[in-house]
């Protein structure tokens, strides 16, 4: 049986999502709490808010409004800054904007949108004419600041309406959300190839769809792991990543940086935190991943969902793509061979072989002996 396999070289993504990165956020708590990961060749997808807000009071059933944390504002606000009225603007710590710019060309992190403010009400609306007047400030904003357009939208709170969720896909924006509170049906399916007629795989093309990134596991964080312990993060990260590689899924961690310096010490604060994040990348490193960013793989499946594909039988596939793509990947028990381009066929061992550098508009075939 020939398989098209949906990642490069067949490995599966991983990504690491933090959210609420702001115009408090110090560079040196990112380069303390990610110095390991980088130096294994992880990247971090920051979420950014472009301008905070000072006075949100904790999402309700958080943890952070009853004991023993009892805050009145946000955690992700700092103490000095709870409270205070207007708004505070990322662009304006320039050593950060420098930092995560350095950052992005290094290719250890990688920005998204996280919303305007972080209001928690911001994306709960239905008044498209709203939701679009936000985004347009939030949008401008990124691009001011970062000079390059957010090709990802993480909601604040994970929570938007369908006129929010609209409203990013005509703007050709995928979005990354928790799995407990989507309210569609997820984009990241596997489906059957048709056998008897030309038809495009699952369509990713984000004039059409939104391709949405879903959270596989519950966040390294320090009021989860107050509660479990954290072995029990670690045991439970470590199944849901072994679900997703043999599912051929990929596998986002989700979590935030502020929860390590509790509550905003100058230096990591919980340890056995930090020694459970790097003890769970090390583990996925024994793994041929690939290490990636939310902005590359939205990337990935724009180019891939514009393949055609027609299965000619069991072992052989007729393809043509529309955009220029890296590689593309199968699997077979026996060998495989091409016809149609000059392209080579490297074999990768387990019954995987890749195939590199295809044009835009190339029609080949790939057969399996």
């Amino acid at each position: 049986m020939l398989e098209l396999l949906k990642w490069p070289e067949g490995k599966t993504p991983f990504l690491i999502r933090d959210d609420d990165i702001s115009f408090f956020t110090r560079s040196e708590m990112l380069s303390d709490l990610y110095s390991h990961a980088w130096r294994k060749g992880f990247v971090v997808t920051l979420s950014v808010i472009p301008y905070i807000s000072g006075d949100i009071s904790p999402f309700p059933g958080s943890g952070f409004e009853k004991p023993p944390f009892s805050l009145e504002y946000e955690p992700c606000i700092p103490p000095f800054a709870r409270g205070t009225a207007g708004n505070h603007k990322i662009r304006d710590n320039l050593e950060l904007v420098s930092f995560l710019l350095e950052g992005r060309k290094k290719r250890v992190c990688d920005m998204t949108l996280h919303g305007l403010s972080h209001e928690r009400s911001e994306f709960l609306t239905g008044d498209i004419g709203q939701i679009e007047r936000i985004l347009d400030d939030a949008v401008k904003m990124f691009f001011e600041t970062f000079s390059f357009q957010p090709k990802v939208f993480v909601f604040p709170y994970d929570r938007g309406s369908d006129s929010a969720l609209d409203s990013l896909r005509q703007r050709g924006m995928s979005i990354c959300r928790s799995p407990l509170l989507r309210t569609r049906t997820p984009s990241l399916v596997n489906r059957v190839l048709s056998k008897t007629r030309l038809r495009r795989l699952p369509s990713y093309k984000f004039v059409d769809d939104i391709t949405e990134f879903y959270h596989n596991m519950p966040a390294f964080s320090h009021h989860l792991g107050f509660r479990t312990g954290y072995d029990t993060l670690f045991e439970v990260a470590k199944k849901e990543f072994l679900i997703r590689r043999a599912q051929n899924d990929l596998f986002c961690l989700g979590q935030h940086y502020w929860e390590f310096f509790f509550d905003w010490e100058e230096h990591v604060t919980h340890n056995a935190l930090l020694k459970a994040l790097n003890v769970f990348l090390d583990y996925v490193e024994s793994f041929d991943v690939w290490k990636t960013s939310l902005n590359e793989v939205s990337e990935w499946l724009y180019t891939f969902h514009n393949i055609l594909v027609r299965r000619i039988d069991k072992n052989e596939m007729f393809m043509k793509t529309k955009l220029p793509i890296r590689s593309l990947s199968f699997r077979t028990l026996g060998t495989c061979k091409i016809q149609g381009i000059e392209s080579e066929l490297i074999d990768k061992g387990e019954g995987i072989w890749t195939l590199g550098n295809i044009p835009e508009n190339t029609s080949f075939r790939v057969i399996s002996h």
